[in-house]
């Protein structure tokens, strides 16, 4: 789908640049000699003839305007990646996920990995939130799709976790109401919920620095094996690093 856009979008750059630009320069340049109006008849001198200065002075910018768009023009038919965001201009996020063939494999390599009865934590990382959304939604879809799982929660991490509000926004999914206030007995109450489940998955998204999943509440591995935790940020350190993750994808 890109391959065939892409060809399009350099020539509507090229062509279309190209002949606007001549037009666009040759009305300017040509109106920058015509003859202006008679200067006023007004008396006062100050007003006589500020037309004809004034058009001067737009025409020279409009050209100079000009000139600088297609020095950019040649800029940006220099960089592939430029050619890239062009061509996937108007497209929804799913379909520029879909674009590049590179990324298509990715979709069947996470379902993968959550099917792995060894994998229960996995990353997906890039810097396109977008692109990490397109995949999740896609993600959700499959498995709710295949049945999977007997639950999918999802929550968003931000770049100052509020722990409170994370187990609650979770809690909220699992029909839970929390007895206690303190976070670590409201942990422990997310614990039992969740290992109560067979089999759950757990989204959190926009992950900018590591934390301890047990703080929040959520059991996986050796605690809950039929809990699978899908992590997403835009940096693998934070995933590899900071969260061991045991597989990672980039998009």
């Amino acid at each position: 789908m890109l391959r065939s856009a892409v060809p399009v979008a350099i020539a509507g750059i090229i062509g279309l640049a190209a002949i606007s630009h001549r037009l666009l320069r040759h009305c300017l340049t040509s109106s920058k000699y015509q003859t202006h109006k008679p200067q006023s008849q007004d008396k006062n001198p100050n007003k006589a003839g500020c037309t004809e200065p004034e058009a001067m002075m737009s025409n020279s910018n409009g050209i100079d305007v000009l000139d600088n768009l297609l020095n950019t023009r040649i800029k940006l038919l220099q960089d592939p990646q430029c050619l890239v965001k062009v061509a996937q201009a108007g497209m929804s996020n799913s379909n520029a996920f879909d674009a590049l063939e590179w990324r298509k494999p990715i979709l069947g390599n996470v379902v993968e990995a959550l099917g792995d009865h060894n994998t229960h934590l996995i990353g997906v990382y890039g810097s396109d939130d977008a692109i990490k959304d397109a995949l999740l939604e896609k993600v959700y879809r499959r498995v709710q799709r295949d049945k999977m799982f007997g639950m999918v929660v999802r929550a968003s991490i931000t770049k100052y976790p509020d722990m409170r509000k994370i187990q609650e926004n979770i809690a909220t999914q699992l029909g839970l109401t929390f007895n206690q206030k303190s976070k670590d007995k409201r942990a422990l109450e997310l614990i039992h919920r969740i290992k109560n489940k067979q089999s759950i998955l757990i989204v959190l998204g926009d992950l900018c620095k590591g934390f301890e999943l047990s703080k929040v509440g959520i059991p996986y591995g050796a605690d809950h094996t039929g809990c699978k935790v899908l992590l997403t940020s835009t940096s693998e350190d934070v995933l590899s690093t900071h969260m061991h993750t045991q597989k990672n994808f980039m998009v």
